[in-house]
């Protein structure tokens, strides 16, 4: 990127700097070459520290034992540090009130129980509201590994069997059946397989 060169009041400036410094050894440096071209191409080298005449002061206050040239001065430049960053406004104090607020707030989110909605539905049905079969199948299933109290278990509304599908009913009829068939059997008692008659030959 090319920059614009220094203005010609810093140049000399910089110039006058060094030749306090470095006395006769700095115009022995550049004798029998144009001092103006030299002030050119010093102009034109720290060009890119038009914007930073903060760099060039930090050169100017480290200069080395021997006259620099126009690239050890860029160097010099280059360690300045960071300018100090801009001081932050401070924000308006916080409102402990609504600070308050907001803390309860996430404090009833956090408490709020994963299974509430199971929960709500449970309640409805102890209220004998009437809920559809998926409802009383979804919140059981949802609180199965929950501890529930044995008088919300047993305290069901029964469903009448006029509103239970036909298909949904005999599959009802036909587990409850194998189940008290199950009960009913002897712990010593076992099923009894049935031999395959061989074939003679």
């Amino acid at each position: 990127m090319q920059h614009q060169p220094l203005p010609d009041a810093w140049v000399e400036e910089i110039f006058t700097r060094l030749v306090v410094r470095y006395g006769a050894e700095w115009g022995r440096k550049w004798e029998g070459i144009d001092m103006g071209a030299v002030k050119t191409d010093w102009a034109s080298v720290l060009g890119g520290f038009r914007d930073h005449p903060e760099c060039i002061a930090y050169a100017l206050d480290y200069l080395p034992e021997k006259p620099p040239t126009v690239q050890q001065f860029v160097v010099l430049c280059n360690r300045a540090p960071e300018p100090a960053a801009a001081p932050q406004l401070e924000g308006p104090p916080a409102d402990p009130v609504r600070v308050a607020a907001i803390v309860a707030g996430l404090a009833k989110q956090t408490a709020k129980s994963p299974v509430a909605w199971a929960e709500s539905l449970r309640d409805r049905e102890n209220q004998e509201e009437r809920l559809t079969f998926p409802q009383r199948e979804a919140w059981r299933g949802a609180l199965a590994t929950v501890d529930i109290p044995v008088e919300v278990v047993f305290n069901m509304t029964p469903v009448p069997e006029s509103v239970i599908p036909p298909a949904m009913l005999a599959d009802m009829r036909e587990n409850e059946a194998k189940r008290v068939a199950l009960a009913r059997r002897k712990p010593s008692e076992k099923p009894v397989k049935r031999r395959r008659a061989r074939r003679q030959t």
